[in-house]
């Protein structure tokens, strides 16, 4: 996550202006293909990705992390990107956009996890290229491994 006053308040509030129009691109497409049986799992998508982003994982040497030249810890997100990118296989990547972004929102608001203020950069980062680069590069692969079976 990006902590708050990692970024300057015009970087931020540009991403943050940058997210509307994906969150409403993705409200309309899950309204209009999800019915009520998968918007029930893409709850529980949430809160798996949620209970992910909450997992603080060690890299090797016996450190968590932290950036060296910064006093601002940097923490190792690849159990976030192993959520994002399943929710985006399973339910789509604008579900998968959905979801990550109300998991940043709890942990920003309950967790002071992220910040509030670089809310919309890790939105950006993780609930926008996350997901749609997942869904991208699967989508690339499945067809090029059935075009030779």
């Amino acid at each position: 996550h990006i902590p708050d006053n990692y970024l300057s308040p015009q970087t931020d509030a540009v991403m943050a202006v940058a997210m509307v129009p994906v969150w409403v691109h993705c409200i309309k497409k899950v309204r209009a293909t999800l019915d009520r049986e998968h918007m029930a799992f893409l709850g529980i998508c949430a809160a798996f990705s949620f209970l992910l982003m909450m997992f603080n994982v060690p890299l090797p040497g016996g450190t968590r992390g932290e950036s060296a030249t910064s006093a601002v810890p940097l923490r190792q997100e690849s159990l976030q990107r192993f959520g994002g990118a399943l929710i985006a296989l399973l339910l789509g990547p604008e579900a998968a956009a959905i979801a990550v972004s109300v998991a940043l929102a709890l942990q920003a608001l309950l967790f002071g996890d992220g910040g509030i203020l670089s809310f919309g950069a890790n939105c950006f980062n993780m609930a926008f290229v996350l997901p749609f680069a997942a869904a991208i590069v699967f989508r690339a692969l499945n067809s090029r491994l059935h075009d030779k079976s």
